[in-house]
């Protein structure tokens, strides 16, 4: 911000108690988001690997990879108390996220339903058992910790006031696509094909079921993008069409839900916001806070918001038919081999974003006894990715943070510290910009210099909430803070 617009307040201490009402605290989930990518692998088993190897034209496992959708969600947790917050066990649960697909080899498109301009499907649709399932639908539920000494998750989550950190899954430092599929037909972790293992609501690695075992990222960190929750299940092995299949592909290998590709031909994925459930009595979306202490997800509910699909943001084709986004990927660039200790050729392409409106941060909204109605808590927006972490931008918030000005949205002082909620421009880290001066005579020049010793948190990311902590003398009668921006 230009020293032109700076704004200069005055808080005085006169009259300010560290007084609460009684209230439950519970963190605010900010900010969850599914990030959407594409990823190829060889085949594993034994007797695809043979077929490819014998049948294939040219022959070669080699030359063949298989594409997979994957789907990782990422929880943004806020502190807005001016105490710490400490959970040894919290949950988040998103049912339902709101986008489909459609999927092509090629030119062809992968499912019959799709050649007449069928339903973009959910991700429920992409399970072996449920892809023929109009009803079928989809919950991640994720056990939120911290991460230990032995760099595993089960910590204790500790925000500081006015703290946001970041949770994604937890992805070991050995993982590779070979450990995932190293028991062949039985998924680990994030090979998500079968229903039965229940893997974005289960953890199979350390058959956790209150959730998949999440770390947090401290910002401006992010987590670990190499694996990620993914299906090869694009097809359907109840009618696979013949133009998706080669020449030398018959009997079993012409009936199979996941597609082998050469690794020069080229998928297409199309993605769409659209409710994915049927059934009207359940909500087209749904967010939960869970306490993490009981394993049944409704008793276990502390906060939860639902949603129809008009609240969704997604650009508009003028074909209702045609989809949001759409990316073309060739195979051998999407390739991650099987001992490949990084993300390989994983590409993003979409984010369905659940984001915490500034406005409502500010007025306290997600404490209210009477919780307000969802969209005004909450905006949802179905957006294009190019890359795993997106730029430092307003744009990554909510469209109402502030775009200009100063407002104190909240003053209380515990202890010795003054503490103040602050609605300004967000400032992309430039805390430098801050200076805060105190004093006992608002008419004199202010002396004391406390911006090196006050702890500026800037809240969740693109909101432009900020909570100051100043140190103020311990008997000061009347005291005077002056803020520059």
């Amino acid at each position: 911000m230009k020293a032109s617009k700076s704004k200069f307040f005055l808080i005085t201490l006169a009259g300010v108690f560290a007084v609460r009402a009684a209230e439950t605290r519970l963190p605010i989930i900010a900010r969850i988001e599914v990030q959407y990518s594409m990823v190829s692998h060889h085949c594993n088993i034994g007797d695809r690997v043979d077929f490819y190897n014998n049948s294939g034209s040219p022959q070669g496992n080699i030359y063949y990879a298989v594409p997979h959708l994957v789907y990782e969600p990422i929880v943004t947790l806020y502190n807005p108390y001016n105490t710490n917050l400490v959970l040894p066990n919290s949950r988040v649960l998103l049912a339902n996220p709101p986008v489909g697909f459609k999927f092509k080899k090629n030119d062809e498109y992968l499912r019959a339903e799709w050649n007449n301009g069928g339903p973009f499907l959910g991700l429920g649709r992409f399970q072996t058992a449920s892809e023929s399932n109009p009803d079928v639908e989809k919950t991640m539920t994720l056990l939120l910790s911290s991460e230990t000494g032995s760099q595993r998750p089960g910590g204790s989550i500790v925000l500081q006031p006015g703290e946001s950190r970041r949770f994604m899954v937890w992805v070991e430092k050995a993982w590779t696509w070979a450990l995932e599929t190293g028991a062949l037909s039985v998924s680990r972790s994030f090979f998500d094909f079968d229903l039965a293992r229940n893997l974005t609501n289960t953890d199979g690695r350390t058959n956790n079921l209150f959730g998949a075992e999440t770390v947090g990222a401290f910002y401006p960190g992010w987590g670990d993008f190499r694996a990620g929750f993914q299906t090869d299940g694009l097809s359907v092995a109840s009618g696979r069409p013949a133009a998706t299949r080669y020449p030398f592909e018959t009997g079993t290998y012409g009936t199979t839900s996941w597609v082998a590709m050469k690794l020069t031909d080229s998928v297409l994925v199309q993605a769409k916001g659209v409710d994915t459930v049927l059934n009207p009595a359940i909500p087209d979306f749904e967010l939960s806070l869970l306490a993490g202490t009981i394993q049944n997800p409704a008793a276990d509910t502390r906060k939860s918001y639902s949603f129809s699909i008009g609240d969704l943001v997604q650009d508009q084709p003028v074909n209702p038919d045609s989809p949001s986004i759409s990316r073309l990927f060739k195979i051998s660039d999407l390739l991650q081999a099987p001992n490949n200790t990084t993300a390989g050729g994983k590409a993003p392409f979409a984010s369905f974003v659940l984001v915490a409106k500034s406005t409502a941060l500010q007025q306290r909204k997600f404490q209210a006894a009477i919780q307000p109605p969802s969209g005004e808590l909450y905006e949802a927006r179905l957006e294009e990715r190019l890359q795993f972490i997106p730029d430092v931008s307003p744009d990554n918030g909510p469209s109402d943070y502030p775009r200009s000005g100063v407002v104190v949205t909240g003053v209380e002082r515990v202890g010795n510290s003054l503490m103040l909620d602050i609605a300004a421009e967000p400032l992309r880290n430039q805390r430098s910009m801050w200076k805060i001066m105190g004093g006992s005579d608002p008419g004199a020049a202010f002396a004391d210099d406390l911006t090196g010793r006050s702890i500026i948190r800037e809240g969740p990311e693109g909101t432009g909430v900020y909570k100051l902590t100043i140190p103020v003398p311990a008997d000061s009668g009347k005291y005077f803070v002056q803020i520059g921006l």
